[in-house]
């Protein structure tokens, strides 16, 4: 599913939810749970367009979404990432 789908889609079940920028590659639809809608994401293109973008080792990468992304929780608009 493309990222504007997603966020059309989005727009009408849940306008809170929130989406990260710069990372609309990595979308692969939205759902959720007990009425819960938001986005999900696909971890491996996560880190590829974070190496991408920053010219940065895997590593690197990795480092930078388990803090900045996995460890961040922002309540029940947080979006879903598929490892």
């Amino acid at each position: 599913m493309l990222a504007s789908e997603v966020r059309e889609r989005l727009k009408e079940v849940n306008p809170e939810a929130i989406i990260w920028d710069g990372l609309d590659d990595a979308i692969v639809g939205y759902g959720g749970a007990f009425d819960q809608c938001v986005v999900i994401y696909r971890r491996q293109t996560i880190l590829y367009i974070l190496m991408r973008d920053n010219d940065w080792s895997y590593a690197e990468a990795v480092e930078w979404y388990e803090y900045n992304i996995k460890g961040g929780y922002l309540g029940v608009n947080t979006p879903i990432v598929v490892e």
